[in-house]
């Protein structure tokens, strides 16, 4: 199902540039086209209803023995059948995982402490109708019990999240940690929303809270380290990473990790250059400092343009790194045919130019749009890469 979530992401991506060459096009109509894409794509869907009320999406879900197996993407995920209260077919959710933001929304699970036990299934009275009742929350706000006023707006806020609602699902987080500031999960919730929201330094003083409330969380620090990483941390996502595997070993987690370290080996001699809304990342001896001043410059017009014609640019700078091809490859591990990778920084192979080409300046506006579009649909598309148009002369 993700193959072709991709396929028909990358396709939806390359007739939304196209338009945006020709008029404006409003922020409604580029997130109308995304969610269309997004519906179609996850019609084949299974959802797995757990008994503590959480639920997981899968592509395809079977029984084996005490065990319900699903998978995901390329892995595969195993919990007890004891856990499970049903499987339905044919889910269509809000918001796609993909297995670039897979691990910061499958998150911790929060469970009420006993001495709420009176107050009945929490979940169930919160969430009527596929929907939450703003009232129940404001119930037990203000029945004076911190821990109680807490758990109800996580609750709602947990639900509007998984739903894509992220402005609702950070009005309830707020209110989850004005009632307890420290608590972990909540903070840890909240930093990964802000993440997906392209707010990521705003996410590291979260996810940096999280961790010291709860410093044997392997959840805390996994997204502490993506906060990291797309905040241009990289060094110290690789040790929040790290910590995370050695606190519970998760696949998702060491492939991030893996890529992280590759990333800081190949970059261990690169130089950064800062202009109003990116950050360059280069080697000196592998582009002239003109070639770099005239990609800053398409970049930077391209930005005023998809500014216009989309609306909401990304709120933090764009990291952008210029590769030879084979750092490139050694970094992505991407297929051999592709151009250039946009994972959340733009990651362009420059080998033989020295000068911007129409192709390369085609290129560039094309990851850029990723960028903008990855922001206004929330980090609901997966990362795409340009096929089969390498910048090699």
């Amino acid at each position: 199902m993700l193959s072709v979530l991709w396929s028909r992401g990358f396709e939806a991506l390359q007739l939304l540039e196209c338009a945006s060459m020709r008029l404006r096009v409003t922020t409604l109509a580029v997130i109308a086209t995304i969610w269309m894409v997004l519906a179609f794509a996850a019609a084949s869907a299974e959802t797995i209803h757990l008994k503590n009320g959480r639920t997981i999406l899968a592509d395809h879900v079977r029984e084996n023995g005490n065990r319900c197996e699903y998978d995901i993407g390329e892995d595969t995920y195993a919990i007890p059948r004891s856990s499970v209260e049903r499987i339905e077919a044919g889910g269509s959710p809000l918001v796609a995982r993909s297995s670039a933001n897979k691990s910061s929304t499958e998150l911790p699970i929060f469970i009420p402490a006993d001495t709420l036990a009176n107050e009945g299934d929490l979940p169930r009275i919160i969430v009527k109708d596929g929907k939450v009742d703003p009232d129940a929350v404001s119930k037990f706000e203000g029945k004076g019990n911190a821990e109680l006023g807490a758990t109800a707006d996580f609750i709602a806020g947990k639900f509007e999240l998984e739903h894509g609602n992220l402005e609702q699902a950070r009005r309830y987080f707020d209110n989850a940690l004005r009632f307890q500031p420290e608590n972990a999960t909540v903070l840890t919730y909240y930093a990964a929303l802000l993440v997906r929201s392209g707010n990521a330094s705003q996410a590291l003083t979260y996810g940096q809270r999280a961790v010291r409330a709860a410093p044997d969380s392997a959840d805390a620090y996994a997204v502490l380290g993506y906060a990291q990483q797309a905040s241009d941390r990289t060094k110290d996502a690789v040790a929040s990473w790290k910590r995370s595997v050695e606190l519970r070993p998760d696949p998702a987690v060491q492939k991030f990790l893996a890529k992280a370290e590759r990333e800081q080996n190949v970059e261990t001699d690169f130089t950064q250059r800062e202009t109003n809304h990116f950050i360059l990342h280069y080697e000196g001896k592998q582009s002239s400092e003109t070639f770099r001043g005239q990609i800053l410059a398409a970049l930077e017009s391209d930005y005023e343009d998809l500014s216009r014609n989309l609306g909401s640019p990304p709120r933090d700078n764009i990291v952008v790194t210029l590769y030879t091809e084979q750092a490139f490859f050694d970094v992505t591990r991407a297929p051999s045919w592709t151009g250039a990778l946009n994972d959340g920084k733009l990651r362009i192979p420059v080998s033989g130019l020295n000068s911007i080409t129409p192709e390369l300046a085609r290129v560039l506006k094309h990851e850029l749009a990723h960028s903008f579009i990855n922001h206004i649909s929330s980090g609901s598309l997966p990362a795409l890469a340009e096929r089969g148009n390498r910048p090699t002369f």
